[in-house]
């Protein structure tokens, strides 16, 4: 196959279907792998998959690995050229796939690469980040000062998201949706598996730009439905405090 997916779940049996139903409806499944990689769900995930998604090829961790870990094992065991990492709540149109390949067919220096996102309300979203740098994170938390809306903007490139018309080079990737070439994730050793949830898409997006370019495409679209909240449980809060400070010792400390 050229292409393959993975998606990693983990008690996610209220947006499993829509993703799925996504992904063996694209124009190209004749020619893509699709793999969901169970973190040891609890609920009825993969009986749905089972059931339902007779070509979907599903992976019962014995242990949560994780978000990167779990797309690891898709990537391992995959000889596509392609590969598309994609959140259980996620949803797009049958072309989408066949278009960013067509386009990473035509643009052999893009390593990765991500299509505009909107929520289910039709509202733009800014995926594309730049480098997580120690301001853009106080903003993040502290969003309404006046100087963090400032950095908070920047950080997210809003202005050159919301009136992009044409591709453009990014830093870091959002997690959510990411087109690949598999032997340039391969070379950098796919996700660092040290980060258990959060920080994983910054840290790949950073090591795979040595190999290419990463490209934001606003001409794409898929919807992100966003149903979980993130950083607030302490659990949640914990792991983000522990991705950060592991991000940070590996790729420095900058304001």
């Amino acid at each position: 196959m050229k292409i393959s997916a993975s998606v990693v779940t983990y008690n996610n049996e209220n947006e499993i279907k829509g993703v799925l139903d996504s992904l063996i409806n694209s124009s190209c499944i004749d020619n893509m792998d699709v793999y969901v990689v169970d973190n040891c769900s609890v609920d009825k995930t993969k009986e749905i998959i089972k059931k339902e998604y007779p070509k979907v090829k599903l992976i019962e961790s014995k242990n949560n690995a994780g978000y990167g870990g779990g797309h690891n094992q898709a990537l391992r065991v995959t000889n596509a050229e392609y590969h598309f990492v994609i959140n259980p709540d996620i949803l797009f149109e049958k072309d989408l796939i066949q278009h960013i390949v067509d386009y990473m067919d035509k643009h052999e220096e893009v390593v990765m690469c991500i299509p505009a996102v909107h929520d289910m309300d039709g509202e733009l979203k800014c995926p594309p980040k730049r480098d997580p740098k120690l301001r853009y994170l106080f903003a993040r938390f502290f969003p309404k000062m006046g100087f963090t809306k400032k950095w908070l903007k920047e950080y997210q490139r809003e202005e050159e998201v919301k009136n992009a018309k044409e591709p453009f080079e990014i830093e870091i990737c959002s997690g959510s949706f990411m087109a690949m070439r598999k032997k340039a994730a391969e070379a950098i050793g796919y996700f660092d598996e040290r980060y258990f949830m959060y920080f994983e898409d910054f840290d790949i997006s950073r090591s795979i730009r040595k190999k290419g370019k990463i490209m934001y495409l606003p001409q794409f679209q898929i919807i992100h439905e966003g149903k979980r909240a993130a950083h607030h449980s302490k659990a949640a809060k914990k792991m983000l405090t522990d991705s950060m400070k592991k991000y940070y010792k590996k790729w420095g400390w900058k304001f």
